[in-house]
């Protein structure tokens, strides 16, 4: 287990934590320019802690998950993982504050998705992002766009296929970034992100049920702090 591997490797190492309870490890060096005293200073400021008390950990280093699937950071079994290879203290808070969405997500299933007001408006929003790309000649899949789930063929659409440059222009004022179409959990997390040290006007006048949706859980947390 990558987790028991990783707990051994913290005896020695520096703790930090988040609002005072959740441990976030170093365990390989950030670039020289992250500063993680900053970059936990305003997840602190702009993220209430109870959304963090389903969270066992953050750690900083590399697992082979990130070379397999092609990505950066993950949630997993309670645990977070995020890359070392940081561009800035913002590319780091970005990662971080994304998958504390995911855990959210997680935590509060039902309450985000059991009358799927957020999957309709997703939907409706993936069809007009299909119409976009046929007419720009790059032959969306129909089965693909119309299902909710992460799947490395659509992941592997946006990103190889199309292309984030191109797919920015077909996204803006659609969704808050190129990735969030890419699955309805994606859609949730890039919009958690956007509410929370984003543009949070933005995310409410393009995505209004996603925004009530965040709305409604950052008010539930604030009755239970």
């Amino acid at each position: 287990m990558i987790i028991e591997y990783i707990k051994k490797k913290t005896r020695n190492t520096k703790k930090y934590s988040i609002h005072g309870f959740l441990k976030v490890y170093v365990l390989q060096p950030l670039p020289e320019n992250v500063e993680l005293s900053y970059v936990i200073d305003k997840i602190q400021n702009n993220i209430p802690k109870n959304f963090f008390y389903n969270i066992d950990g953050i750690y900083i280093t590399n697992i082979p998950e990130f070379e397999e699937r092609e990505i950066n950071a993950l949630h997993k079994d309670g645990v977070i993982y995020i890359t070392p290879e940081q561009d800035d203290n913002e590319d780091l808070i970005d990662d971080i504050v994304h998958e504390v969405g995911h855990a959210v997500e997680k935590y509060y299933e039902k309450e985000i998705y059991s009358e799927r007001s957020i999957e309709k408006e997703f939907l409706g929003k993936r069809m007009r992002l299909y119409d976009l790309l046929k007419a720009d000649d790059q032959n969306p899949d129909i089965l693909l766009f119309k299902d909710i789930y992460f799947s490395r063929e659509m992941d592997d659409y946006f990103y190889k296929n199309v292309g984030y440059d191109r797919l920015s222009a077909h996204t803006m004022g659609l969704f808050t970034s190129p990735y969030a179409p890419t699955s309805l959990s994606e859609y949730f997390a890039e919009g958690f992100e956007e509410y929370f040290i984003g543009d949070r006007k933005y995310i409410k006048n393009i995505s209004p049920l996603l925004y009530k949706k965040i709305k409604m859980l950052h008010d539930l947390d604030s009755l239970e702090d």
